[in-house]
């Protein structure tokens, strides 16, 4: 075998090797909604992959909320009938920060983002209290019970 062959070969089996691997990292990266809460005019999803990543006391969650019926409000030229929202969690402090709201249609078609933080770091004088009842402490709960804290 000509030593050309021989490198082909070994850039082939590489190659075979890690694109699954690789897949199997960008798998990983997207969201497993799973049901929180619901009620007759809405559920409420957390993305448990973020939540299983979430090793440490500070970490961004996303929420997700879909209503039944069109939602109207200002500063949305559309109606939206999902919402997603990254709280930046601190669990040390017992507080969070809305991070991002992303606003979505019928299609579920991105229609308005907002964007909360200053050049992406999160104010901590903004930061509001954990309160029970609030999808953030459900959250909490959650961490807690998947990482065995508290």
């Amino acid at each position: 075998m000509t030593p050309y062959k021989t490198i082909y070969y070994t850039l082939g089996l590489l190659i075979c090797i890690i694109t699954p691997t690789l897949q199997a990292q960008n798998q990983d990266s997207s969201a497993i909604w799973k049901e929180l809460s619901t009620n007759k005019f809405f559920t409420v999803y957390y993305d448990l992959n973020s939540l299983i990543n979430a090793k440490g006391n500070k970490f961004d969650q996303p929420v997700k909320t879909e209503y039944n019926s069109e939602q109207k409000m200002s500063g949305i030229a559309d109606k939206y009938f999902t919402e997603v929202i990254i709280y930046s969690i601190n669990f040390d402090e017992g507080k969070y920060f809305i991070k991002k709201a992303s606003y979505l249609n019928r299609k579920k078609q991105v229609i308005k983002v907002f964007d909360y933080t200053s050049n992406g770091k999160v104010d901590t004088k903004q930061m509001l209290p954990i309160t029970k009842g609030s999808p953030v402490f459900d959250i909490f709960q959650l961490h807690k019970t998947l990482h065995g804290k508290g």
